[in-house]
């Protein structure tokens, strides 16, 4: 492994956009170890002057980023007459210094941004891999390190990557004898996958049994073997680097070859009895290291024990931020809202909000989610309030902070919600449509960041739904067509991905009612049966999902509105799968009142009555 390469950027002042591009590139790689200099972290000027300073960074560092775009390639070649200097100066130390070394290049990385093309990539450079960004960072990071994507077995205490083995190891859950692929595939070691396998099992089994949405289930699920994946492999970077300040440790050693053949538990055992020895000698390293023992039961699904040792982490160290934070996280799974709450009010104790403001503004939203749950609105808040104050002063000085902006949208998001609870129309609208600026500028930023898009989604349809309940039927189509214009690029994208085929079809039904608000009858059916087509595809999928199945209830009764010679045709199938749902005991009282009404409809259409049949409320 390359320890602490340096890295240089080059690349020109394209535009505002693309200087925060690279300012955030260069921050993610000194985020993650590497040295990278770039100019917009020089105050003022170089003591040596400009041309100076970059031939200075060239020849010093390990890696030079060749930031390809059209205006880079012409201002290297020197064909821009109106500026472009400091390019043109580095595009000359650059060829000169393959030409001195006969262009056998292992410095000069070209990159191009997601938009752009190997067009603009400078010919001496043609002939090397060219990376694009944000997408390839891994195989980048992997180059600039020195770690192989398909390493040799790791000699001595070399942090060890896991070979990438293409397709790996599926994990499927079993339920109700029908096996859910759950998780993209995934190269941990066999053993520990299983062990994974049966914690999410058990939990899904139990969910399932609650009448939960599997599909947001294997969701949120995928979500937390990528984040148990990432915690596997920072336990094995910490145990590496461990040994390096300890070689020779009998009890390190013996953990990083738990790790390494995935028995999760005995190296949470090993991990922990390595703490309890230091615990006795007294050290001064016992915080960060009940800390990490308890990452290791965490890893091995044992929470309690985890939770335990996070606790023994700020006894030991009080002003320990992720540490609180994982004690709030782990209370709350465990279902002990008071732990959880304790936990982020006793953050907020150890923080300065002058010197913290970041981590004292993720307290407050922290306490903030917990009061809701407690059903404590007003208190909630209050604190949403405080949270977004400060994350609108963060953001004010950090401008280009991708993370900042995503933070500040979710706040207004969670305030919007709080005023909607409170009957304050406008307030709730104002907040909506300030998350919205966000979530445009973060999608304009990378259409191909999914969660940005759907974030950008979800807040049309936030307003859509505010300008609906005002009465501004116009404003609120146009929110929802625009929310649908995303669902359907997001569907497209991944046609398998259960929960964005379901939110297109549910922003189908949002636009047919506003077409049929406005009388345009035609429009209305097209979308209608355009959701309906997707629902019926869902239901289908999996019988078994009482929310997919409902759905579809909808769907026909959403048809029915306008098909007035299909009526009874349509209800009578919408009653089919509410009567086989009441059967199997999976309604829930609302929509157990549902067979009630579709009855009376029917009964109104055999009698001959002309009365429009009363709609069921979709949650």
């Amino acid at each position: 492994m390359n320890p602490t390469a340096r890295v240089f950027i080059s690349y020109s002042h394209d535009s505002d956009t693309h200087r925060a591009f690279v300012h955030n590139l260069a921050n993610d790689l000194r985020r993650d170890g590497l040295d990278c200099q770039i100019d917009q972290y020089v105050n003022g000027f170089p003591p040596e002057g400009w041309q100076r300073w970059m031939e200075n960074q060239i020849e010093q560092a390990d890696f030079v980023l060749i930031v390809c775009t059209p205006l880079y390639l012409q201002r290297y070649r020197g064909n821009d007459p109106d500026g472009g200097r400091g390019v043109n100066f580095e595009g000359v130390v650059i060829s000169q210094t393959l030409y001195d070394h006969y262009y056998r290049n292992i410095k000069f990385i070209p990159v191009i941004p997601a938009q752009g093309s190997l067009d603009d990539v400078p010919l001496p450079l043609k002939g090397f891999t060219t990376y694009q960004l944000p997408q390839d960072y891994t195989a980048l990071y992997r180059l600039l390190t020195d770690q192989h994507a398909t390493p040799a077995p790791p000699v001595g205490n070399i942090i060890y990557l896991p070979p990438e083995v293409p397709g790996g190891l599926a994990l499927n859950v079993n339920i109700a004898q029908e096996a859910v692929q759950l998780a993209s595939y995934t190269n941990l070691p066999e053993t520990a996958t299983q062990s994974l396998l049966q914690q999410l099992h058990e939990q899904l089994l139990e969910q399932k049994c609650n009448n939960r949405n599997l599909s947001d289930l294997l969701d949120r699920y995928k979500k937390d073997v990528a984040e148990w994946e990432k915690k596997y492999r920072n336990a094995l970077s910490q145990n590496a680097i461990d040994l390096e300040k300890y070689p020779g440790n009998s009890l390190l050693e013996a953990e990083q070859q738990a790790l390494q053949v995935g028995e999760l538990e005995q190296a949470a055992q090993i991990r922990e009895h390595y703490y309890q020895n230091l615990k006795r000698e007294k050290t001064t390293e016992l915080a960060q290291e009940a800390y990490t023992a308890a990452e290791r039961w965490e890893n091995a699904f044992n929470m309690p024990k985890a939770l335990a040792l996070y606790q023994e982490a700020v006894v030991f160290r009080r002003d320990y931020p992720q540490a609180w934070r994982n004690i709030r996280s782990i209370a709350g799974k465990l279902g002990n809202n008071t732990l959880a709450l304790e936990a982020a009010q006793n953050l907020q104790k150890q923080l300065d909000p002058e010197k913290d403001p970041r981590w004292f503004a993720v307290a407050l939203r922290d306490e903030a989610d917990i009061l809701l749950a407690l059903g404590d609105s007003r208190k909630a808040f209050q604190q949403y309030i405080q949270s977004q104050l400060l994350f609108e002063q963060l953001t004010g000085t950090e401008p280009s902070n991708l993370n900042l902006q995503r933070g500040l949208f979710v706040g207004h998001i969670k305030i919007g919600d709080i005023h909607l609870k409170s009957v304050d129309n406008a307030a709730a609208l104002k907040a909506y449509q300030d998350g919205l600026v966000i979530a445009k500028r973060l999608a304009e930023h990378d259409p191909k960041h999914t969660e940005w898009q759907r974030d950008l989604s979800v807040s049309y349809d936030r307003v859509g739904d505010m300008h609906l309940k005002t009465g501004d039927n116009e404003a609120a189509l146009y929110a929802y067509q625009e929310s649908l214009a995303i669902r359907k690029k997001l569907a497209e994208l991944d046609p398998k991905h259960t929960q964005w085929q379901r939110d297109l079809s549910v922003c189908y039904e949002r636009v047919g009612d506003m077409h049929l608000k406005s009388g345009d009858n035609a429009a209305a059916l097209r979308v209608y049966q355009d959701g309906l087509a997707i629902a019926k595809e869902l239901a289908e999928l999996d019988p078994d999902v009482v929310e997919w199945q409902t759905d579809l209830v909808v769907s026909y009764f959403k048809l029915a509105q306008i098909q007035a010679e299909r009526q009874k045709e349509l209800l009578t199938d919408a009653l089919k799968i509410l009567y086989r749902l009441q059967r199997e005991k999976r309604l829930d009282h609302e929509k157990q009142e549902w067979i009630g009404l579709l009855e009376g409809s029917i009964q109104q259409i055999a009698s001959g009555r002309d009365e429009s049949p009363e709609e069921p409320v979709k949650p």
